[in-house]
């Protein structure tokens, strides 16, 4: 699938390679501190009797990863101190009771599902702003909501897709984070509304527009 949004946020990172050159890392101080239980107040808090996995921290690449190693190399190069690398947070629990399982992730950046949320309600990114699909693709949403449901929770746009057994919701947070569910039983996507309607949307929102920097070699 073509990802405009992606290729954008790219060359606009490579933009500002020379900038970072010259710059101190300017966030740090700027954003909400985050810890192991903030991350965890992020998820709903469950279902009666069911229980609840142990939180999965991943840290990934962002869209500016290249443009930040290539700031890098021109840094060592000169022989000044490097710049810390933007991570992006991909945070997991699961919750069971017996064969039922619902996976909730939350990931900081995830221009793939920014990308599907957006067209299945008819906008895209241009320029940093939300405008609507251009017509020449209109077949992009046309085709994602033979697959799926374009829904919103809370003035979030969202998505919802069911398909026997198995269910999927993925709501947009931020502006290019999200919330996923996975279920995988008969009618799981009542018991993924019951969790939606836990979720803390300011916390969420905060969380994915908060700039985190990699804390692992």
């Amino acid at each position: 699938m073509n990802l405009p949004t992606l290729n954008r946020s790219i060359t606009h990172s490579l933009s500002l390679v020379l900038l970072l050159l010259a710059s101190p890392w300017a966030s740090a101080g700027q954003e909400r501190l985050w810890s192991k239980r903030g991350f965890e107040r992020l998820f709903p808090t469950g279902l009666p009797g069911w229980s609840v996995s142990e939180m999965k921290i991943e840290e990934l690449e962002t869209a500016s990863t290249q443009a930040e190693q290539m700031a890098n190399t021109a840094l060592a190069i000169a022989g000044k101190h490097l710049l810390p690398e933007s991570a992006r947070n991909r945070l997991t629990r699961e919750f069971r009771s017996g064969a039922r399982l619902i996976r909730v992730i939350i990931d900081s950046e995830n221009i793939r599902g920014q990308f599907v949320v957006l067209a299945a309600h008819g906008y895209a990114i241009k320029d940093g702003k939300l405008v609507s699909l251009p017509a020449d693709q209109k077949d992009i949403q046309e085709g994602l909501l033979r697959e799926m449901q374009a829904v919103k929770f809370k003035d979030h746009l969202a998505v919802r897709q069911s398909q026997d057994a198995k269910g999927f919701t993925a709501i947009l947070t931020g502006e290019d984070g999200g919330v996923m569910f996975e279920c995988d039983y008969a009618k799981c996507l009542e018991d993924v509304e019951v969790l939606i309607a836990q979720l803390d949307f300011q916390d969420l929102d905060s969380f994915a527009r908060s700039h985190f920097v990699k804390t692992k070699n």
